[in-house]
């Protein structure tokens, strides 16, 4: 069961999904693992044309770059049942003369899960973690925050399986306070066709012909993203995406009922190599647009802050795994 429910619940949204989102929340156990593999690790850089910041009446120049990275690691090796440690890293340089931007934000989490126990035909399992979302790395007691998800999954039949459970967030771009319930039901149709559909996660992997695919899916932060490939020869895949994500900040001083929000849409095309199973990188080039930091307790309430300028990016990373 659990090797089935690995490889069908939640299998795009653990490829497609935040850093933190995919390791520190139901992805730390429910990512597929492949082989006998204990270990991986994501990292990724972006660099952003310089721009400037619009509609304040006095235009600033603006430079952004983003540095992530993110893993997880198996720790009771070979067994079917997962019990694995997860962490994510996020950081953002701001390279500008407006006081009214951060010179840098941060987000940081780590997360423990593991199986607990069947019940009646149901698998119990269990996250906790706690993060850092922050402008001053290091000495803000306001941007500590915790998070966790109870997880109860079944399978209906050998291709279907569905997941109840409650999911707690502290830096939650929405009801950061209130822990939310969750659903998913994932169903593999053939070969060429799986999808989750649910609350708040929702995903499809689509293979239309022979060396190409179609990922997409949506997630809580909100994120959504779109990715088409094709793989032009063995182990070489080009392909073109569209992303978008938001992600919250306490500022060091502000009051601790109010947060940053930095929200960014990119569209990209890219190539990947995989020049051995274990080892992906890739190099992709593209368009930031629709970037906007905003202020508020969530999303559902905002003042702006700025809007920043359509910029080109280059971005580039690899992802490991032993």
């Amino acid at each position: 069961m659990h090797r089935f429910t690995a490889a069908l619940v939640l299998s795009v949204i653990g490829t497609l999904a935040s850093s933190a989102d995919a390791q520190t929340g139901v992805g730390l156990l429910f990512k597929p693992w492949d082989g006998g593999e204990r270990f991986e690790i994501d990292a990724r850089a972006a660099l952003f044309g310089e721009g400037e910041t619009e509609d304040t009446g006095v235009d600033e120049g603006v430079q952004l770059s983003i540095y992530e990275s993110s893993g997880r690691f198996k720790l009771n090796g070979e067994k079917e049942s997962p019990f694995a440690i997860g962490y994510s890293f996020y950081y953002m340089n701001i390279d500008s003369d407006d006081d009214a931007l951060p010179n840098r934000l941060v987000d940081q989490q780590v997360a423990i899960g593991a199986e607990l126990f069947h019940c009646d035909g149901w698998a119990i399992s269990l996250i906790g973690g706690a993060g850092y979302a922050s402008s001053n790395p290091f000495a803000d007691d306001d941007a500590l925050y915790g998070r966790g998800d109870l997880i109860a999954t079944r399978k209906i039949d050998e291709n279907a399986s569905i997941q109840v459970g409650l999911s707690f967030d502290g830096n939650r771009t929405f009801l950061p306070d209130i822990p939310l319930p969750f659903f998913a039901y994932s169903r593999k149709l053939s070969e060429t066709l799986s999808f989750t559909l649910g609350l708040p996660y929702s995903s499809v992997r689509w293979i239309p012909a022979d060396r190409w695919y179609l990922n997409a899916s949506i997630t809580p932060s909100p994120s959504l993203n779109i990715e088409l490939g094709y793989e032009v020869v063995e182990q070489v895949t080009i392909y073109g995406a569209f992303r978008s994500d938001i992600r919250a900040f306490h500022i060091d001083g502000d009051d601790d009922n109010r947060r940053v929000f930095f929200e960014q849409s990119l569209a990209e095309v890219g190539v990947r190599w995989k020049p051995c199973p274990t080892c992906e990188i890739f190099l992709a080039g593209g368009f930031a647009f629709d970037q906007e930091f905003t202020r508020g307790w969530d999303t559902r309430d905002t003042d702006d802050v700025r809007e920043i300028s359509d910029e080109p990016f280059v971005r580039f990373g690899g992802r490991f795994r032993f």
